[in-house]
C-alpha cells in the first residue's frame, strides 16, 4: 500500500527512513547545444543529430542521478522540465539518461566551469529508487535546527548536522581524496516504510563542508546554503592602472559601496599627485549602479561646491583651489538606484542587490521563497549603508537585519527566505495538548528586559558617530512591573528620527517584560510541520486537555498549567531518527482557548473509554468526573 508522508508521520510507532545524498562534482568537458541558450548530455552517447565522427573522444558514463549541476562554483536550480529550463537562467534538468543545462545570463559552457554532482545515494534502510541504490549506510542523522537569537536579531546561526556513514568495508577510505567533493550539494529526505520517492520530503539542502573517516564510518559534515554568501565585497580596489596618479596611501584600498542615503562617507581624490593645477577627481564609491544623487562635499570638513558631478561613474570634480594634497574629503550621498532609478534603501532591496550583483543568483523562486522574501519586504524600514572596507556579505546580511528586527532564513530546500518581527496579535494555527507529545520547563529569564532604549541612526560614516532617540517614555510604567531599570543602547542602519523611534517602540514591546520561552515537541504533522521561525502559533499549555463543547454544555476543565498561550516561534528542531519536531516558544500572552473542540455525546459515547482522554484529560469521561 502506497503510504504518503502525511500518513507514516501520525503514526508513532513508525521507523523513519532517511535518504541521504551526496554529489560529487564531476567536471564535464562535453555539453552539446539543445536550443538556443540551453546545452545538454546525453550519458549514453546518443545524439542523433550529431555525426559519430565528431562524437570522437565522447564516452558512455554509467551515471543514473545527476543531484545538482555548479556553474563557475556557484549552484544552478533544479527545474521540473527541459521547457522550464530553456524559459529560466540558472537552471538544470535530469531525466536519465539526460541532463539539460542553462547558465547565468545563458552563456555557452565554453571557458566556464561546469561541474555535475553525481548523486550517491545512502539511507537508514536499503532503498531502490528510480535505478538509484541506497545502500543501508546511514547510522546516524543530526537533529535539524533553525533558530534566532531571542533578543538579537540578525545574527545568523548555520543550520548544520552530522551524519554518520558506515564505513567498516572501506568504501570511503580514499573519499576525501576526491576532487570536488568539498562544497558538493547534500541533501536529506524523509519518509517512510511504505513511501514511493515522490513521498519523501526533501527536509534539508545544503553543502559538503568536513569530513572525518575512520576504520569504521565517515562523518560528513553538512551546511546550510547561507555560507555559501561568505564571499566578500569590497574586493574592487584603486589600483595605478586606472589611477596613475594616485596617492600610494590610496592604491589597494577598497572602493567603497552606497546604498540609501549615507552621511560623511570618506572619499578618495584618484589624481592627488598630479602636476600643474589640476581638477580634481573624486570616488564616492564603486560604479557598480548609477547613483542616485551628490547632496553635498566637503574638504576638512568645510563644504565646497563641486564643479561637476557624474552619476553613473559616482564621481565629483573639485576646482583646483578647493583642494590640497593631504585635505580630508568626504560627502553626503544618496547611493545606488535600480535599473528603473529607484533607490536602493529598502532594507531588504540592499540585501537581494548584494546576492544578486555578487553571486550567480536571480531573485526568483528556484534561489528564494519569494512570497516570504516580497511580504517582508513590504514590513521593513529604509537603511543607509557604507561598505569602505573588504566585508563578507553575510555580515552585511546580518548589520541590515540587525536594524530592521529581521531574520535571513533558508527553507527546507535550500532556498533563500526572511522573516520581520511584527505581532500579529493573533494566529489561526493552534497546537492543543493532545498534538504535543511534550513540553519542556517555562523558562523565566528576567536579564535581557529593558525599561528605556537609546538609538543611534543616520551614521556619520567617516566620525563613526550617530544622531540618537534616546526613550524613557515607558520607564516608569515597565518598572512598576518588573521592578528593573535598564537601558539598551543600539547602533543601527536607520536614517530618520521616525523610524528610530519606531524601533525603540519595538524593542520596548519586545524586551519590556520577562517573555517566557518553552520547547514543545510534536509529531510531523499539521500545523507544526509547515511552522517556521519567525511565525505566530497558539499553543496549549495544560497538564490535561482543555474544555470541550459538548451538546449537554462545556464540560468543566480542572486542568492545571498555563492554559493557552500565543506565540513567537524562534526555533524549530528537526530530529530525523524519532520523526519529531521541536519548536522553541517565545511567549507573548494568555489567551482563551481559540477553538473549542465541539463534540456531540454520542462521539463522546463512542469514542469509548481509551480515546476518551483524547477528549477530556485523565479525569474527566463522558461527561461527567470520573
Amino acid at each position: 500500500m502506497v503510504q504518503t508522508f502525511t500518513e507514516g508521520a501520525a503514526v508513532a510507532s513508525k521507523q523513519p527512513v532517511v535518504l541521504f545524498e551526496i554529489d560529487v562534482g564531476q567536471l564535464q568537458s562535453f555539453l552539446t547545444n539543445y536550443s538556443a541558450g540551453t546545452w545538454y548530455v546525453n550519458f549514453n552517447k546518443v545524439y542523433p543529430d550529431i555525426d559519430s565522427t565528431f562524437l570522437n573522444g565522447v564516452v558512455t558514463q554509467n551515471i543514473t542521478l545527476v543531484g545538482s549541476v555548479a556553474w563557475d562554483g556557484m549552484q544552478l536550480a533544479l527545474v521540473g522540465s527541459v521547457a522550464a529550463v530553456e524559459a529560466t537562467e540558472s537552471t538544470f534538468y535530469f531525466a536519465a539518461p539526460e541532463l539539460y543545462v542553462r547558465g547565468p545570463s545563458s552563456n555557452s559552457p565554453a571557458g566556464h566551469s561546469v561541474l555535475f554532482g553525481v548523486s550517491i545515494g545512502m539511507a537508514n534502510f536499503d532503498r531502490v529508487f528510480n535505478n538509484q541504490v541506497y545502500e543501508p549506510r546511514v547510522r546516524s542523522v543530526p537533529s535539524l535546527t533553525r533558530s534566532r537569537d531571542p533578543v538579537f536579531f540578525g545574527k545568523v546561526s548555520f543550520d548544520s548536522g552530522q551524519v554518520a556513514i558506515d564505513n567498516t568495508d572501506g568504501e570511503f577510505d580514499d573519499y576525501g581524496e576526491l576532487n570536488n567533493v568539498f562544497g558538493g550539494a547534500a541533501r536529506l529526505r524523509l519518509g517512510f516504510d511504505d513511501s514511493p520517492f515522490d513521498e519523501f520530503r526533501l527536509v534539508y539542502k545544503g553543502f559538503v563542508e568536513n569530513l572525518v573517516i575512520g576504520r569504521d564510518r565517515m562523518e560528513v559534515l553538512v551546511q546550510d546554503q547561507r555560507k555559501t554568501l561568505q564571499r566578500s565585497v569590497g574586493t574592487s580596489t584603486f589600483n595605478t592602472a586606472d589611477h596613475p596618479d594616485i596617492d600610494p596611501d590610496n592604491v589597494g584600498k577598497a572602493i567603497p559601496l552606497a546604498y540609501g542615503v549615507v552621511r560623511n562617507i570618506p572619499c578618495v581624490v584618484t589624481n592627488e599627485l598630479e602636476g600643474g593645477s589640476p581638477a580634481w577627481t573624486v570616488q564616492l564609491c564603486d560604479p557598480i549602479h548609477d547613483i542616485d544623487a551628490v547632496t553635498a562635499v566637503y574638504v576638512n570638513g568645510t563644504a565646497v561646491t563641486p564643479t561637476d558631478t557624474s552619476l553613473t561613474l559616482a564621481t565629483a570634480t573639485l576646482a583646483n583651489g578647493d583642494f590640497t594634497a593631504g585635505d580630508d574629503v568626504t560627502a553626503d550621498i544618496t547611493g545606488y538606484e535600480d535599473a528603473s532609478t529607484v533607490v536602493i534603501d529598502n532594507a531588504l532591496d540592499v540585501i537581494l542587490d548584494l546576492i544578486t550583483e555578487y553571486f550567480d543568483i536571480t531573485f526568483d523562486g528556484n534561489f528564494f521563497d519569494t512570497v516570504a522574501w516580497t511580504a517582508a519586504t513590504a514590513l521593513v524600514d529604509d537603511v543607509g549603508l557604507f561598505v569602505g572596507d573588504s566585508t563578507p556579505v553575510i555580515d552585511l546580511i546580518e548589520q541590515v537585519s540587525q536594524s530592521v528586527f529581521g531574520s535571513f532564513l533558508v527553507t527546507d530546500d535550500g532556498r533563500f527566505s526572511y522573516s520581520v518581527f511584527v505581532d500579529p496579535g493573533s494566529s489561526g494555527v493552534t497546537l492543543r495538548l493532545r498534538e504535543l507529545l511534550d513540553w519542556s520547563p517555562v523558562d523565566y529569564d528576567p536579564s535581557e528586559v529593558l525599561t528605556s532604549t537609546e538609538v543611534g541612526y543616520h551614521r556619520d560614516w567617516d566620525a563613526g558617530t550617530f544622531r540618537r532617540v534616546r526613550d524613557v517614555s515607558q520607564e516608569a510604567a515597565l518598572f512598576s512591573v518588573v521592578t528593573i531599570r535598564r537601558e539598551g543602547v543600539f547602533e543601527t542602519l536607520l536614517t530618520g528620527a521616525a523610524d528610530a523611534q519606531s524601533f525603540s517602540d519595538t524593542v520596548l514591546d519586545l524586551q519590556g517584560d520577562v517573555r517566557p520561552v518553552t520547547r514543545v515537541t510534536t509529531k510531523l504533522v499539521a500545523p507544526a510541520l509547515d511552522v517556521e521561525v519567525g511565525d505566530f502559533i497558539n499553543v496549549e499549555l495544560n497538564r490535561k486537555a482543555a474544555t470541550i463543547v459538548a451538546l449537554g454544555g462545556a464540560v468543566p476543565n480542572d486542568s492545571t498549567g498555563l492554559g493557552f498561550f500565543f506565540c513567537e516561534v524562534l526555533g524549530r528542531t528537526l530530529n530525523l531518527s524519532a520523526s519529531e519536531l521541536e519548536l522553541e516558544l517565545r511567549l507573548i500572552k494568555s489567551i482563551a482557548d481559540p477553538a473549542p473542540v465541539a463534540v456531540t455525546n454520542e462521539e463522546i459515547y463512542n469514542a469509548g473509554d481509551a480515546a476518551a482522554d483524547t477528549f477530556f484529560g485523565d479525569d474527566v469521561f463522558f461527561g461527567g468526573t470520573r
